[in-house]
């Protein structure tokens, strides 16, 4: 996916790239909230992974800024528990929530909040859903 400055330059100035997952469940979602390029994705089967980017124009860098992510893995059968991690890369704050299967619901467990570092990511920085539920590195 790439994305481009202004409607003018729409394909021929790119601005940011990022490399979806392989294995989609169907098409990413892309839509724009107050300035904010949303990006969700689906991918995996009966395990599957959720991903929401948040990027953001940087006007002197010209490229797509990495604001924050919202990314989880479950169990579409209810086979196994349940992890959220939201990052905020402005704040440089990660709040992951797991969620217990306990007979055939979901029971939330106490968020834990840490710092991250609050490095400048850009959209081609962006790291792999997989990576910030901690399943692989980068």
């Amino acid at each position: 996916m790439t994305s481009c400055a202004d409607e003018v330059n729409r394909g021929q100035e790119p601005i940011g790239e990022v490399e979806l997952e392989t294995f989609p469940s169907g098409a990413a979602d892309l839509r724009f909230e107050k300035g904010v390029l949303i990006v969700e994705d689906l991918t995996g089967g009966t395990t599957a992974i959720s991903a929401l980017h948040r990027y953001r124009f940087d006007k002197a860098q010209h490229r797509m800024r990495l604001i924050g992510d919202d990314v989880m893995q479950n169990s579409r059968t209810n086979a196994h528990d349940s992890l959220k991690v939201s990052t905020n890369q402005l704040t440089g704050k990660s709040i992951s929530q797991f969620r217990k299967l306990k007979k055939d619901e979901y029971v939330d467990q106490t968020p834990v909040t840490k710092k991250i570092s609050a490095q400048v990511l850009y959209m081609e920085d962006a790291p792999k859903p997989c990576v910030a539920l901690g399943c692989m590195d980068q």
